[in-house]
């Protein structure tokens, strides 16, 4: 349970056995990834999200690997993959705590989204598709999420409703526009034509 090599200098062993993402190793014998909601780190001070695996000696549970990764830099990677700054992308936790968001991460991180959101709770569906207001920001998002098969995260892609829904309301403008066009031409040749019968007559 002691921490006893790492990438951060150590003055001397840390004690993390009491930490969940070594205490869940010992209680299965599942060889299983375990990635931990945020937390300040005892080696670094820092916040971070452990991805650990345990490590076995002769069939026997020897010790925890631990990969820490600080949710700011989840964060530049999400940015990274977002198409505008309006767009949002995060990762979520099954209970809709924030993992990382590609924005406004400040105010997220240790935050949960409620939990009526589609993509929220363990009986949630793995994928789909809604149209919500963000629950951080209040911008309104046409949002897809996806449950990732090897941990219990769901990855959530937000799409700014706006230039998604630009070109179908000038597609359905240029309609009203022509339909209208239309109606007047028809209106202006029933016209005509009953003109012209009041003449003949």
């Amino acid at each position: 349970g002691y921490l006893v090599r790492s990438t951060v200098d150590l003055r001397e062993p840390i004690y993390l056995a009491d930490r969940e993402h070594f205490a869940v190793h010992t209680r299965s014998d599942e060889d299983r990834l375990f990635v931990s909601h945020p937390l300040l780190g005892r080696a670094s001070n820092a916040w971070s999200i452990q991805f650990t695996r345990p490590l076995r000696q002769n069939g026997q549970f020897a010790g925890v690997v631990v990969l820490s990764l600080s949710p700011q830099y989840i964060a530049s990677s999400l940015q990274l993959a977002a198409s505008s700054d309006n767009d949002v992308i995060a990762v979520l936790y099954l209970d809709g705590t924030f993992a990382s968001r590609s924005t406004r991460l400040d105010q997220a991180l240790g935050t949960s989204l409620p939990p009526e959101r589609p993509f929220v709770g363990a009986n949630a569906p793995t994928r789909g598709t809604a149209r919500l207001s963000s629950h951080v920001d209040g911008t309104h998002r046409v949002y897809s999420w996806q449950r990732l098969r090897e941990v219990p995260l769901v990855v959530v892609v937000g799409l700014a409703e706006a230039p998604i829904l630009e070109p179908v309301e000038r597609a359905i403008r240029e309609t009203r526009e022509r339909t209208l066009s239309s109606i007047v031409i028809v209106l202006l040749l029933a016209g005509g034509i009953a003109l012209l019968l009041l003449r003949i007559e």
